[in-house]
């Protein structure tokens, strides 16, 4: 959905996390071994006869339009056009769990009320009755940044950025979503994973830092602006590919079940043809994973709270020239420390660890034991257009740029790499997000076998160990 698309981290893999389990949940009374993620939504077992493509579409359809009514309403309107082109009433509100239109509403229900009290505020309700600010963060340990927008106090801090619109409106940047640290997700258990943690990035975390952390943080500095520096377009492409994680990790299961044909309710433990509705679960429980690496990632950002790369470059060589990437259609030129920019957008939050590189790991991970193997088979094949590009439209790529990934491995190792390339984070950061994402997508994968009361192995339903031959286990 564009309007999903329009969300930003980790808001946007909150809302998807919520579609995908109020999508399982909805559809598990239509298999016999399947169990529901929240115990609240479980519902009498369908029957045979009444497990049709249509009962199903039916249910889930309904079960996402009440999601999307308070979750995200510029999805709504096109939601119950859809709805409306498939002859389906989206004006039925009950919740009459002896139908299919109230089975769905009723799952939303209880999805909506976990939503409500999942620790993110969502509808701002915390600590506000009137005038509420959906997403803000609550309670006694708010986050205060170090830095303001144009001093850096503290080198080793996170500072927030002085944005534009370019027609003349300027922004501070605020953390977003630091109160994703009340969380749970779907795996993490009771605690929201607070065992996952990383070592500090820099020695004296705390306080000032010596002379031997600044030349460390000029030397990780220097790796950046070098990398700026020979940006190829195959690096633009990467960095600005696996940046929308909706586009380059989501459609890995769907493009996976569709060239080998997998029977797409293996998921389920049933059997069912090609392009039936469990298509849309070979990917959901997987994208999972991205948002308990998320919630983790973000709690480590907020405790170490750690500057960005642009802070750094601005600090340590100001008024200094340096040879880098200079903007927009400008490519590599001289310009002075204080005028350099991240290739994509440096987002509102601390550098340390990296969360995209700790979501590509956690899915990798839960991929890796999903498809019983370390490798794509066949090889996920994207063709990146001539001009395709965000950042530059029209003018990169200069020519098409195929990108081949033939093994789970290799694309976590790119996708780390791509946020050095866009300038947004330094490499410690990027080994400390696969580190902490790896455990997590072992986690999820075990809470996945569990609401999928099948066995360990699912590659097109095959029981057996995983690759390394490690078996999962299985959460509790």
């Amino acid at each position: 959905m564009p309007a999903e698309r329009a969300l930003k981290t980790p808001v946007q893999f909150s809302f998807v996390y919520l579609m995908h389990s109020s999508w399982w949940d909805a559809l598990a009374p239509f298999n016999d071994t399947a169990k529901t993620i929240l115990p609240a939504a479980t519902l009498p077992r369908q029957p045979p006869t009444a497990r049709t493509n249509s009962n199903m579409n039916t249910v889930w359809m309904f079960t996402l339009l009440r999601l999307c009514e308070w979750f995200l309403p510029a999805a709504v309107p096109g939601m119950r056009s859809f709805m409306v082109n498939f002859m389906i009433d989206p004006n039925f509100t009950a919740k009459d769990t002896g139908n299919m239109r109230g089975m769905g509403n009723y799952v939303a229900d209880v999805w909506i009320k976990h939503a409500l009290q999942d620790g993110l505020n969502r509808d701002g309700s915390a600590e506000h009755a009137f005038n509420r600010a959906n997403y803000s963060d609550y309670g006694p340990d708010l986050f205060i940044p170090s830095n303001d927008a144009f001093t850096l106090h503290n080198p080793t801090k996170w500072q927030p950025l002085l944005e534009t619109n370019e027609l003349g409106y300027f922004f501070i940047q605020h953390h977003i979503t630091p109160q994703i640290r009340h969380a749970k997700g779907f795996s993490l258990g009771p605690d929201g994973g607070a065992g996952y943690t990383v070592a500090s990035m820099y020695p004296e975390e705390g306080g000032s830092p010596s002379q031997a952390t600044l030349n460390l943080m000029r030397n990780q500095t220097d790796e950046v602006l070098a990398a700026s520096a020979t940006l190829t377009d195959t690096q633009k492409m990467r960095a600005e590919w696996f940046d929308d994680k909706l586009i380059s990790l989501a459609p890995v299961a769907f493009w996976l079940a569709i060239v080998n044909r997998w029977d797409t309710h293996t998921l389920l433990g049933a059997t069912l043809a090609i392009w039936d509705t469990h298509t849309l679960l070979r990917a959901a429980l997987a994208m999972n994973c991205v948002y308990d690496a998320t919630i983790v990632s973000w709690r480590e950002k907020l405790r170490h709270n750690a500057v960005r790369p642009v802070s750094l470059v601005r600090h340590f060589y100001g008024n200094t020239t340096v040879k880098a990437y200079a903007g927009r259609s400008a490519g590599t030129q001289d310009i002075k420390g204080s005028q350099w920019n991240s290739y994509i957008r440096t987002m509102l939050h601390a550098e340390y660890p990296s969360g995209t590189s700790g979501v590509c790991a956690a899915y990798g991970e839960f991929m890796r034991r999903f498809l019983n193997s370390d490798s794509f088979q066949p090889p996920i094949n994207v063709l990146l257009k001539k001009g395709c590009s965000r950042r530059e439209p029209g003018l990169t790529p200069a020519q098409d740029i195929p990108m081949v990934l033939s093994s789970i491995d290799e694309m976590v190792q790119m996708c780390g790499l791509s946020r050095l390339h866009a300038g947004v984070h330094f490499k410690p950061s990027i080994t400390a997000g696969a580190a902490l994402g790896k455990p997590i997508g072992e986690k999820c994968f075990a809470r996945y076998t569990e609401v999928a009361g099948v066995g360990d192995g699912l590659a097109k339903g095959a029981a057996g160990e995983v690759a390394g031959g490690a078996k999962p286990g299985v959460a509790g």
